[in-house]
C-alpha cells in the first residue's frame, strides 16, 4: 500500500499550516505525505511529476514564488491544470472568494463529477468553501481522506506492481473496489522482440 499524498496550493504560510494539521488529523496515515508550495508555478510543476489524492487550494495566489501580488486566476489556473493532468482527482477550494457566485459557478462547472473512489456514486469533483467555514473545509477533508484511505488500503500484489506510479496504483485499487475485489494482483506481460 503506498502512503496518500496531498497537495497544499496556499501563499499564507499560517494558512498552509493549518490545513497540513487537518489533514494530518483527518486519517491516522503517518507517512502520508503532504507537500505544500505556495504559488501556481510550482503546483503545475508537481503535478507533471507526481500523482496526488487530495488537492486543497487557494485561488489568491501568486503566480510564481518571486510574484508579489495573489490573484485568483492563478488559483484557477491550478484547478485548471489539475483537470487536466488528474480529472478524477478531488479538490477543496479554500478562498476569501468562496462567497462570489461567479467565481463558484467557474469552479463548480471545471470540477463536474466523478466516481474517483469506486463507491458507485458521483461526486462534485470540486468542493469551494469562503476562509471563515474552515471547519466545513476540514470536515471535507476528512471524508476526502477516508474514502482515500480505504481505496489505498487494497493491497496491490505481483510481479508488476512494483512499477507502478502511485496514480496508476489509485487506478487498479479503484477498479479492484468495483469490481468487489479486497485486492488486486497485477502480471506485467513481457513482449516477444522480433528479429
Amino acid at each position: 500500500m503506498s502512503s496518500l499524498r496531498v497537495l497544499v496550493v496556499e501563499d499564507d504560510p499560517d494558512e498552509a499550516q493549518a490545513v497540513e494539521d487537518a489533514c494530518r488529523r483527518a486519517v491516522d496515515q503517518p507517512d502520508m505525505v503532504v507537500e505544500v508550495v505556495g504559488d501556481a508555478s510550482s503546483a503545475v510543476d508537481l503535478f507533471g511529476s507526481q500523482d496526488f489524492d487530495l488537492v486543497v487550494c487557494d485561488l489568491a495566489i501568486p503566480h510564481t514564488i518571486h510574484s508579489l501580488v495573489p490573484d485568483r486566476d492563478e488559483g484557477l489556473k491550478v484547478i485548471e491544470a489539475v483537470r487536466r493532468t488528474q480529472p478524477g482527482l478531488p479538490i477543496i477550494v479554500l478562498s476569501e472568494h468562496g462567497k462570489d457566485p461567479r467565481i463558484l459557478r467557474r469552479i463548480i462547472e471545471e470540477g463536474g463529477s466523478a466516481d474517483p473512489y469506486g463507491l458507485g456514486v458521483g461526486r462534485s469533483m470540486i468542493n469551494p468553501f469562503p476562509k471563515e467555514a474552515f471547519l466545513d473545509c476540514e470536515e471535507a477533508i476528512t471524508a476526502s481522506l477516508g474514502r482515500s484511505a480505504g481505496v489505498a488500503s487494497i493491497p496491490v500484489t505481483g510481479p508488476g506492481a512494483g512499477a507502478l506510479k502511485v496514480g496508476e496504483e489509485r487506478a487498479v485499487q479503484i477498479l479492484a473496489r468495483v469490481a468487489g475485489g479486497a485486492a488486486a494482483r497485477v502480471v506485467k506481460a513481457g513482449r516477444k522482440s522480433t528479429p
